[in-house]
């Protein structure tokens, strides 16, 4: 029996529409994986048994490993699995688990899995825990793990059993299949005593050999038993499925991938949400080439797989895909069946680029001595740097809708007029635009996409083509000719907002929608209402935002409520790396007269500094209903002051100073505010001197700026002033002149000792107020700067960049190659008009041609600065840098090196002159 069947059902079933279906009405596992959004990038051990039918060897699967740590790891593939033909392996430990892949392998999966992380890879495993071997059946020693009264046999129904649906075939048991008589594997009997405790313990064996991926197959035919709903393999286990995916769940944890192979998804998987991190959603890859990705059946139908290619299953199960939902896998790549024409090398990058854009696993299939039978160099479609860091990112697309109608037909529903399998769109966390532009056809077709209208931009944007790695200028659309089977792959950067649309982020109980006019974008979300059936978990939207400072951000969210009353909703943020809540808000979405009508509603979050999962959600104790249509954060930089608007109704987070002897001369009180319901004020009658100071720490160096609004009245003091001290520069003190209302106050210094202390100060003969509200200390700030987060935020065209160095502790790009090199390394920033300055730290060693650091302007060199050839540090900047609006700004350090030259990057950052 082979791993993959390749019997292909000749029928269709009836189709029966679910409403569940609509609206994927489930709770969702939460793990690492999920929370990720994209999936894995690994190789697969598949080509090899797909083609000879019998477990890959041992020594080929080395071969392989060996092989993907040179050409692979470098760029960010970081495990490899095993792959099915499992049959020959029959060993097992006292409580019947296999001991390893293959009886003919010398190693057990531990020490596979200490041979791969020898090489730096994680590893993965191919077995299915209702799986038991019948050599572990037949032999009475072997008892169910922490059971020991109990034997493996015991788990199993052993008894002859005839197919209800097949009633000429009579089963040597409760059978994986019913073609291998004796030597078929069983299925756990899960309502057995020890069934928990052996499914349990099989994930945990393969915990303890060091796997971080499981991959669990056949789980169509042990659900329904039926393979493609009409060829019966064995018994059904209707009632029994969800109770083996929950043991699983719970026994693999956060860190362990849970990879469901074909699941039959009944009302649109809604029991794998809950208990997978990974679902297959079209057929096995098997010859592989443009037929798998985009040729057989086009029709849906109610049974394993509901669709055979990823361009239909990808766009079928888009709307419960992204982070915090599941993960969809459109099986592996095999680069050596395309053929070696031009046509053949568009549907290279197609296929590449339909995966990342639907955040699927990258899956290599081919192996060190096949992937360039056909073609040359082939390695460099599954090698494009750009590509790969949307999957590093997390980046999950989506087609674009076109209503709200499912993607498969039913009553009163054409067939794919719902969804664009062809253009793709999604958002990064730092609020950038990717677009994919697909040709299917077998001619030239245009293609064209409006930034404006449907992504919503409010201007102009700066668009990069990343498989030519070329920087295409301002856009506010674009439009090609895209040859036959061809992609245009695009990286789009507004030039001001910060807007993430709903319809582009993870929804879970609620559904897209375009039915009412006025919203932003291809559409809005809606169903944001009481939902029981969600276990209690209602219907919510889950963003995933970049933030370059911790600290308070204004948040404002575009909603239409056409209830006629208030309704409310909770919004929560959570790290995107260890899911750690650093703030929950409760809501109120007023009225707003009808559902086409739409307001904006202001809330404040607390976010971390990097990635952070902000949700809205509908939940139980919420009232009313509302539909949503985007979320936009301030253009400025978070505030990392504390109790900047003294809310808390005292000076907590701050230090006062008087003279001794003398009364304070400050209180907190609700009077006269500028914002919130609180502010600070000094006053006294009588003669005084009095200040409040704050200082922050552990701060990353780079200019930031502190501001306030005050408002000064009464007698003219001897001093009034903003004060900023102990930053590693002079202190610098800014006057505060009388006024009748609030003004700003603002200083600008350049921290370089990772602290900062600021406060007010007045000295008065008496009868001078002074009032301070809503302290923001912000900067300029570039997300992973110093490379803290590895390459995360930064593009590179060239793998000279393979890893991260330190240096007392400190991260930096390590840039060098053994062959030589020519490497560019950027990042794209949003800034606001004004007069800044780049800067970088390096250091150098071995012969350049030319290295430098650049920031490029609308397309345009602003200035660039060439290192000098030291091997200490140094710090190099770019100055003079105006920009007369809101300007996307190319960053990057380039270098062209000959033979193990190296060029260190420590810091990157900006200065608002």
């Amino acid at each position: 029996m082979q791993k993959r069947c390749n019997r292909i059902a000749i029928a269709t079933l009836a189709i029966t529409l679910v409403t569940a279906m609509l609206a994927g009405g489930a709770s969702a596992r939460d793990s690492k994986s999920t929370r990720q959004g994209s999936g894995p990038m690994y190789w697969m051990a598949y080509e090899n048994p797909y083609t000879t039918n019998v477990a890959i060897p041992e020594d080929r699967w080395k071969a392989n490993v060996d092989w993907v740590a040179d050409k692979f790891l470098p760029y960010g593939y970081d495990m490899v699995s095993l792959d099915g033909w499992i049959e020959g392996s029959t060993q097992t430990t006292p409580n019947g688990y296999v001991l390893k892949h293959s009886d003919n392998w010398q190693n057990t999966w531990k020490q596979t899995g200490d041979y791969a992380a020898s090489k730096g890879l994680k590893f993965g495993v191919y077995y299915n825990p209702l799986w038991v071997t019948p050599t572990a059946v037949n032999d009475s020693s072997k008892t169910v793990i922490n059971n020991p009264g109990i034997k493996v046999r015991d788990i199993v129904n052993t008894a002859t059993t005839t197919h209800s649906d097949l009633s000429s075939i009579t089963l040597p048991g409760d059978r994986f299949v019913t073609d291998q008589g004796d030597k078929s594997l069983y299925w756990v009997d899960v309502n057995k005593p020890g069934a928990e405790a052996y499914i349990k313990g099989y994930v945990q064996h393969f915990k303890d050999a060091g796997a971080s991926f499981l991959r669990i197959d056949f789980l169509s035919w042990y659900q329904t038993g039926m393979e493609g709903g009409i060829i019966g393999v064995g018994n059904a286990h209707w009632n029994e499925y969800q109770t083996t995916l929950r043991w699983i769940h719970e026994a693999a944890g956060e860190d362990l991938i849970v990879s469901l192979v074909m699941p039959y998804l009944q009302n649109h998987a809604e029991t794998e949400l809950k208990y997978g991190d990974m679902i297959r959603i079209d057929e096995d890859v098997f010859t592989g080439d443009w037929e798998h990705v985009s040729g057989r059946s086009q029709t849906w139908k109610d049974a394993w797989s509901q669709w055979r290619n990823p361009f239909q299953g990808l766009t079928g199960f888009s709307d419960i895909a992204g982070r915090g939902q599941m993960i969809m896998d459109a099986d592996f790549i095999r680069m050596n069946r395309y053929g070696s024409s031009v046509i053949d090398d568009n549907e290279r990058r197609s296929t590449v680029s339909l995966y990342t854009l639907g955040g699927a696993p990258i899956a290599i299939a081919d192996q060190y001595d096949t992937i360039n039978l056909t073609g040359s160099n082939n390695e460099r479609f599954y090698q494009n740097s750009e590509l790969i860091e949307l999957n590093k990112l997390g980046f999950v697309g989506k087609p674009i809708y076109y209503n709200s109608n499912p993607f498969y037909p039913g009553i009163g529903y054409e067939e794919g007029t719902s969804r664009d399998t062809e253009r793709w769109v999604g958002q990064l966390p730092n609020g950038e635009w990717v677009v994919g532009l697909f040709n299917r056809s077998d001619q030239s077709v245009t293609k064209s996409i409006d930034f404006l209208g449907e992504l919503g931009l409010t201007g102009e944007a700066a668009v990069r083509d990343i498989w030519e790695h070329e920087d295409l200028g301002y856009m506010n659309s674009y439009s090609a000719s895209i040859a036959p089977h061809d992609v245009k792959l695009l990286r789009v950067t507004p030039r001001n907002s910060k807007k993430y649309e709903a319809e582009a982020a993870s929804w879970i109980g609620t559904k897209f929608n375009n039915n009412h006019a006025g919203y932003s974008g291809f559409g809005f979300i809606d169903k944001f209402e009481a939902a029981a059936a969600l276990n209690g978990e209602g219907p919510k939207a889950i963003f995933a935002v970049e933030a370059p400072e911790a600290g308070s951000y204004g948040v404002n969210l575009k909603y239409a409520n056409g209830t006629g009353g208030n309704s409310s909703a909770t919004i929560s943020v959570k790290d995107g790396y260890n899911s750690t809540i650093t703030g929950n808000t409760t809501v109120t979405f007023s009225a707003t007269g009808s559902w086409s009508t739409w307001a904006n509603k202001n809330v404040e979050l607390k976010l971390v500094k990097g990635l952070n999962l902000i949700t809205v959600q509908r939940n139980t104790s919420d009232a009313g209903a509302f539909n949503l249509d985007y979320i936009e954060l301030n253009p400025n930089a978070g505030n990392v002051a504390k109790n900047y608007g003294f809310e808390t109704g005292s000076l907590s987070d701050w230090s006062e100073w008087h003279p001794t002897g003398q009364t304070p001369a400050y209180g907190v009180d609700s009077y006269d505010v500028n914002e919130g319901t609180k502010k600070l004020y000094f006053y006294a009658s009588s003669a005084y001197k009095q200040s409040a100071h704050q200082t922050l720490t552990g701060l990353d160096n780079g200019t930031y700026t502190v501001t306030a609004k005050v408002k000064r009245t009464g007698t003219t003091p001897t001093a009034s002033r903003l004060e900023v001290q102990q930053y590693g520069g002079a202190d610098k003190f800014v006057d505060i002149p009388g006024t009748t209302g609030y003004q700003d106050v603002t200083a600008t210094v350049n921290v370089t000792n990772g602290q900062i202390k600021f406060g007010f100060y007045v000295d008065s003969p008496g009868g001078t107020s002074l009032q301070i509200d809503n302290v923001q200390v912000t900067r300029v700030s570039l997300q992973n700067g110093g490379f803290q987060d590895a390459y995360r935020g930064w593009s590179r065209t060239d793998n000279a960049v393979t890893k991260i160095g330190t240096d007392n502790g400190n991260a930096y790009a390590d840039i060098t190659k053994s062959t030589g090199f020519t490497s560019d390394l950027f990042r794209f920033e949003s800034l606001q008009a004004g007069t800044y300055t780049v800067k970088a730290k390096i250091r150098r060693s071995g012969i350049f041609a030319t290295t430098g650091l650049y920031v490029d302007k609308g397309g345009v060199l602003a200035g660039n600065a060439n290192f000098p050839a030291n091997s200490n540090w140094n710090e190099v900047s770019v100055g003079n840098i105006t920009l007369t609006r809101d300007e996307v700004v190319k960053i990057g350090v380039y270098a062209e090196g000959s033979a193990n030259a190296w060029l260190h990057v420590d810091q990157v950052w900006v200065e608002k002159n």
